[in-house]
């Protein structure tokens, strides 16, 4: 059965209030429990997905490269991430976390666990509503 328009216009405002929720209890949550920033969480999870350069975090968690700039010399002075000249290109420097970076990123996993728990879903419900926002992310790139 296709959706109706109301069904769609329902899981819109469910995503909508979901996303405005999420950011300030998961911050709230994680700068309570580490004494980090929250904003110090997209570079760290970038990096944990396996995006090492700079100009490549900013396309991702899409803020300027001076922002990006900003992160990095902070994640640096703090200890969360190193970095090393590209070997493939000594113009360009990849980043990693270090292991304080590592735990900080795993934190915020764990915290984001308990949630998903707490709200009573089961493993089909995540699985289910993880593939369909997978699709509609990808129909929403597609339109860019």
């Amino acid at each position: 059965m296709k959706p109706q328009p109301q069904d769609s216009q329902r899981f819109q405002v469910a995503v909508r209030r979901y996303g405005m929720l999420i950011k300030p209890v998961m911050a709230a949550r994680f700068e309570q429990e580490t004494g980090h920033p929250f904003t110090d969480f997209p570079l760290l999870a970038s990096i944990a997905q396996g995006v090492r350069s700079p100009s490549d975090i900013s396309k991702r968690i899409q803020v300027s490269n001076s922002r990006v700039s900003h992160l990095i010399e902070r994640g640096l002075n703090q200890g969360l991430i190193e970095r090393e000249l590209d070997p493939t290109d000594s113009r360009r420097f990849l980043l990693s976390l270090t292991d304080k970076g590592e735990t900080l990123v795993q934190h915020v996993s764990s915290a984001l666990h308990d949630l998903v728990e707490r709200s009573g879903l089961s493993q089909d419900e995540l699985l289910a509503a993880t593939s369909a926002l997978e699709k509609l992310a990808t129909a929403l790139t597609e339109e860019l």
